[in-house]
């Protein structure tokens, strides 16, 4: 599961809690399949987090180069564009 979250500069914990609260029951309904959660962070000033942005994109197919450029664009479009591909990537239209 991917999920792109907005958090303040500063303070990036808080939200990245509530995506795993907000998700908790449909992990667990979902256990016994491969399922993970990625929530990536982008910060209103254009903080890019490593552990929060940067390792997950690296997790689903991107290279660090690419992901480094896009979390620095934080354009939602182009991050809609990655999720397509991705699905296109494991086989899913």
């Amino acid at each position: 599961m991917l999920e792109v979250k907005y958090c303040e500069d500063t303070r990036p914990d808080p939200q990245l809690e509530a995506s795993r609260l907000q998700h908790r029951d449909l992990c667990k309904s979902l256990q016994g399949a491969h399922v993970t959660l990625h929530s990536i962070l982008l910060g209103v000033g254009g903080t890019t987090y490593t552990s929060h942005t940067l390792d997950h994109l690296t997790q689903l197919g991107l290279d660090p180069q690419r992901a480094t450029k896009l979390a620095n664009n934080c354009v939602v479009i182009v991050l809609l564009e990655v999720v397509c591909w991705l699905l296109m990537a494991v086989g899913i239209e």
